[in-house]
């Protein structure tokens, strides 16, 4: 009799275990490390109008988890554009909070930045065509030709940068690394008015280049 008390008490264990492990035979999430939740980008354009002749730089790091991130921010950074025919030439930017071009979450006087899943945040930088020792490219490297619209416009040949830029965005994340990218472009020397010659769009000088 106590054999069979023993018995019976033993397979009551094993269906309780039994139930316990289908109970958690839900899938875990899958494990991702909080060093590549973040993914970083780079968008950059020639800006040429009458009040702008430059190249502009943003860089986007959405978050790509699904929860939301909340600490004190780091932001800080490096853009670094590189003349892809003559390496030699090369600019470098740091990156730092008075970069934020689009941030919701952050706090400017806690510094706290809240980062949302899906969520992006934008930092940006502008180019005037100097390099880090001073040389200006517009003087020392672009080579330019008569604009086949406007003989009072030039524009020089086409030239490729190298852009790369990273970011970390919070003390104990590694730094995000955008790009790198290569954006091709044709520099315009001057803005003429559209009354004297056609209106010539950035994105376009390069089919008027001779």
């Amino acid at each position: 009799m106590k054999h069979i008390s023993l018995l019976l008490h033993f397979r009551i264990i094993c269906l309780v275990v039994l139930a316990v492990c289908l109970a958690c035979k839900e899938p875990l999430p899958a494990y991702r490390n909080p060093n590549d939740v973040f993914v970083g980008s780079i968008n950059a354009e020639y800006l040429y109008s009458s009040r702008d002749n430059s190249l502009s730089v943003q860089i986007v790091i959405r978050n790509t988890f699904d929860e939301t991130f909340e600490a004190r921010g780091v932001l800080e950074g490096t853009v670094e554009i590189t003349l892809q025919r003559l390496p030699e030439y090369k600019k470098t930017f740091s990156l730092s909070a008075a970069n934020l071009i689009q941030a919701r979450g952050y706090n400017p006087s806690s510094k706290v930045l809240t980062f949302d899943a899906g969520d992006s945040i934008r930092l940006g930088v502008v180019w005037s065509f100097t390099d880090d020792n001073g040389k200006d490219l517009r003087r020392d490297v672009f080579q330019y030709g008569r604009d086949r619209t406007c003989g009072s416009r030039r524009i020089a040949a086409s030239e490729s940068f190298v852009v790369r830029a990273n970011l970390k965005v919070y003390d104990r994340t590694e730094a995000v690394k955008a790009g790198p990218i290569v954006f091709g472009m044709c520099h315009v020397d001057v803005w003429i008015d559209p009354r004297q010659c056609p209106l010539l769009l950035a994105s376009e000088a390069c089919r008027y280049a001779y």
